[in-house]
């Protein structure tokens, strides 16, 4: 991965996750105006269904505090990601943690990633940057799928994380990636695994 693909990868990250908080914003404030405007009908309609309303404008703002704050919780760890050179990482944690941060572009592609859990964890000494900037190259090929495509995700011991679509998927030329992550590819999966010893 050179310079300029290292920032392009850490600014989409970024740019889709900023996309997803002015939407937090943009549902706060609208529901706030419209508590307003409830609040404001004096006598024009039944005071138990004003504080209904009132109690779902209250909810629906608290909804959106804590989605707020998880996909800052998010972007925070992504932007340690690169603070060690080399750490231990649970693997399925931390890919579970990165969905996370690539939901909306899943969603404007309309493509289900589906992560697998093992009660095993599965343990790499890495740089979480380069491990989180492999599982994007291979999602960036998962959103080339057509819509409405589900993708499941598993961990093996390899250590890989493989992600299926039977049939889906074009032949990869193995690639390989900053962090000694190799990328590689058939029609039934794309799989990223981390060597050591490379």
């Amino acid at each position: 991965m050179s310079n300029f693909e290292e920032i392009r990868f850490a600014g989409k990250i970024t740019a889709s996750v900023t996309h997803e908080l002015r939407n937090v914003l943009a549902v706060i404030r609208e529901t706030s105006g419209l508590m307003q405007d409830i609040m404001a009908l004096q006598g024009q309609e039944k005071e138990t269904d004003k504080e209904e309303r009132i109690q779902n404008g209250f909810k629906a703002i608290s909804d959106q505090v804590q989605r707020g704050s998880q996909l800052i919780d998010h972007l925070n760890s992504f932007a340690h990601s690169s603070d060690h050179p080399e750490e231990s990482i649970d693997i399925q944690e931390a890919a579970v943690d990165f969905f996370k941060l690539t939901e909306r572009l899943c969603r404007l592609r309309r493509i289900t990633l589906a992560p697998e859990t093992k009660e095993k964890i599965i343990h790499i000494r890495a740089s979480k940057f380069y491990f989180y900037a492999a599982l994007f190259q291979a999602l960036e090929l998962c959103l080339n799928l057509p819509e409405d495509s589900l993708i499941s995700v598993s961990f093996t011991e390899g250590p890989e994380v493989c992600f299926h679509g039977s049939g889906l998927f074009s032949e990869l030329n193995p690639r390989k990636l900053s962090g000694n992550f190799h990328l590689t590819g058939d029609a039934s999966s794309i799989r990223i695994k981390h060597n050591s010893d490379s």
